[in-house]
């Protein structure tokens, strides 16, 4: 009964003893808690708060986005017209499907009218030349003109010739 009574004595001394370690460990000096302090809100964050009271509403399963409908830029294709001018008709809107070909819009334009202009003086510059050729061959075999002479209206023949080739490609390049 001695021994009980000893080792009784030896556990509640040796309970007492960590009991007092670990309550010395939790309340020291060195481990304070830091006391927690309240957030500020900065005056310029302040300034545009919206401060509001909760209310009990219907849910709503919907949300709602700002932004903008665009077209996807990789299916876009740009048309500019070839010559200036002022639009007349428009023959197709924005978003509709066209085809190569199809008329898009209908331009008043003063650089096609000097086009068919131009056509007109190189077709009438070559119906001239090749008289003017014809007339000069007959003098030169009359001995009327010299061969200087007949040689100058060949060349005004090629040159007017070839102004009307140009003219048909400026044409056809602007359909």
């Amino acid at each position: 009964m001695k021994n009980i009574l000893k080792i009784w004595n030896f556990l509640t001394l040796a309970l007492l003893i960590t009991s007092t370690i670990v309550l010395e460990g939790c309340g020291g000096s060195e481990n304070k808690v830091a006391e927690r302090q309240a957030y500020v809100i900065p005056d310029s964050l302040y300034k545009t708060l919206a401060i509001d009271t909760v209310i009990k509403t219907q849910y709503d399963n919907s949300i709602t986005f700002t932004g903008k409908v665009a077209f996807n830029d990789d299916h876009v294709v740009n048309v500019y017209p070839m010559v200036s001018g002022v639009i007349q008709d428009i023959k197709v809107m924005l978003g509709d499907y066209v085809s190569a070909g199809q008329t898009l819009a209908i331009i008043k334009s003063a650089e096609m009218a000097q086009m068919s202009s131009d056509l007109l003086n190189a077709e009438t510059n070559l119906r001239l030349a090749e008289k003017t050729l014809d007339k000069t061959k007959d003098m030169y075999k009359s001995g009327l003109a010299s061969l200087t002479d007949s040689l100058s209206a060949e060349v005004s023949v090629q040159q007017a010739k070839a102004e009307l080739t140009r003219v048909h490609r400026v044409l056809k390049i602007n359909g």
